[in-house]
């Protein structure tokens, strides 16, 4: 797919045009949570954005937004010299996750975060197709088994 560009935008530049992706995104994911309400918490993200522990990674094809990352980052609390990522969301959409755009966005994320001084990305996903995805396409490894139970 040509004339994507990928860039980190701050939360003010695409609080609109996330909106509908937002949506997209918890229709997709919204299956494997059936007692939660979709409710971002905005402010959230604008504390964490302004303390430099949220970046908003964005995918845009002709000015449009068509796909986002937001990672959050912190220094590992058990290893406090290491700074390390959490995906909390990544989402392209559907027309445009053909020819690689995708993995090409993931690594332009990792990329990114390396050049940081991040030591590692996590990424969790409930879907089966994406953890396939991401072990056997995007080489990421299953490093622990997370387990909820809903009250």
């Amino acid at each position: 797919m040509h004339d994507l560009m990928f860039s980190v935008e701050n939360i003010d530049q695409v609080e609109t045009d996330i909106q509908p992706l937002l949506v997209k995104n918890w229709e997709a994911v919204s299956q494997y949570l059936p007692k939660s309400t979709f409710a971002p918490n905005i402010q959230v993200y604008r504390d964490l954005a302004a303390v430099d522990r949220l970046w908003i990674f964005t995918v845009r094809h002709e000015g449009a937004l068509v796909g986002y990352a937001l990672v959050f980052l912190a220094k590992h609390p058990h290893r406090s010299m290491e700074l390390v990522s959490v995906i909390d969301a990544f989402f392209v959409l559907e027309e445009f996750r053909k020819h690689g755009t995708a993995l090409s966005f993931l690594h332009y994320v990792e990329e990114g975060l390396a050049a940081s001084g991040v030591s590692a990305v996590c990424f969790g996903t409930r879907d089966p197709l994406i953890a396939r995805w991401m072990r056997s396409i995007a080489k990421y490894e299953p490093t622990e088994a997370l387990f909820e139970r809903r009250l």
